[in-house]
């Protein structure tokens, strides 16, 4: 039985137990850290269709990379029923990773007819499990997200079938989903900034805190004009923002089976009239700024949520810059 904690490369590879054969090109980390890498062929169910050499074997290959590494941890944080692995997974090219660009001359070169063919398939994309499986040093184990018992060879199935899916149409389309909800979350935040700064003249400062999540004390002034209105100072944007809000409101009741009790009930009084406005001048200017903010916040969230659970987030906002170019 293995015994953790696990001291090499070795040790890692054979805690997996992985299958005789279903793996090769074993390649331990240099760094002396516990970890490894390790290639498999991909199978012919799936979309992609790896490039080939001329004697038939496929040059490009899922290569699975592991690492365990508890001393990189805080050991005061560090849980021994938890101890996290890192995982990734990609698509290596044999002939690639030993030369710059095609020598189609070479034997262990792949063929331009299957590098063409390749090309037009889907391709595999990356993905990193950073948080989803590990290392119980008290019983032993792995275990998964979930808490569910593993063994190592299932955790590397899982790996392996999770990237070859990503060839697959149905998956793709859910990742392209993903991948524009964070797109438009970002645009969302430049939309909020700007409106921030059109209706409160006012700005975040990103400065202090460029990724967010921002504070109360982030938001900033910027220079505007001021008038007065019912004895009350504020930049002619508050006003003309307020004034627009007012009308949205009146128009929102006039068209409603509400519009004639409640607007003649409030112009029967000059008073009260005018102390809505103050209120609600005053609401706005506070409560606006600061509701911008959350909402900010929020897409901030959604967006770094689409980044980092969309694999095709990059090649999303790659085809939407092209795009924009084009037009």
């Amino acid at each position: 039985m293995t015994t953790f904690p696990l001291k090499s490369a070795e040790e890692l590879l054979t805690a997996f137990a992985l299958p005789e054969g279903a793996y090769q090109g074993y390649n331990p980390f240099t760094d002396g850290k516990p970890g490894f890498s390790i290639q498999r062929a991909y199978p012919a169910d799936i979309p992609f269709v790896p490039p080939v050499k001329k004697d038939g074997t496929p040059d490009t290959v899922a290569m699975i990379r592991v690492l365990y590494n508890p001393g990189k941890l805080p050991q005061e944080k560090l849980d021994p029923a938890r101890v996290p692995l890192w995982i990734d997974v990609s698509s290596h090219s044999k002939y690639r990773y030993h030369h710059f660009g095609y020598d189609f001359e070479q034997e262990d070169c792949p063929t331009a007819e299957s590098l063409e063919r390749s090309r037009s398939t889907p391709q595999p994309v990356g993905l990193e499990f950073l948080d989803a499986f590990f290392l119980s040093h008290s019983d032993n184990l792995f275990i998964g997200k979930n808490g569910k018992t593993m063994s190592g060879a299932e955790i590397f199935e899982h790996v392996f079938r999770q990237h070859c899916e990503t060839t697959t149409e149905k998956r793709r389309r859910r990742y392209r989903r993903i991948a524009s909800i964070g797109i438009n979350a970002d645009r969302g935040v430049r939309v909020l900034e700007w409106l921030l700064r059109v209706c409160f003249r006012k700005k975040l400062d990103s400065e202090s805190n460029p990724f967010g999540p921002y504070s109360k004390e982030d938001v900033g002034l910027l220079e505007a004009d001021s008038l007065e209105i019912f004895g009350y100072k504020t930049t002619k944007n508050v006003i003309l923002t307020y004034a627009i809000t007012v009308l949205i409101v009146y128009a929102a009741f006039y068209f409603s089976g509400l519009r004639w009790a409640f607007l003649t009930f409030l112009w029967k009084d000059p008073v009260l009239v005018l102390c809505l406005n103050l209120v609600g001048l005053v609401s706005v200017e506070h409560l606006g700024p600061h509701g911008i903010r959350l909402l900010v916040n929020l897409c901030k969230r959604v967006h770094l949520w689409g980044m980092t659970r969309s694999p095709l987030y990059e090649e999303e906002e790659r085809k939407g810059r092209n795009r924009k170019t084009r037009e």
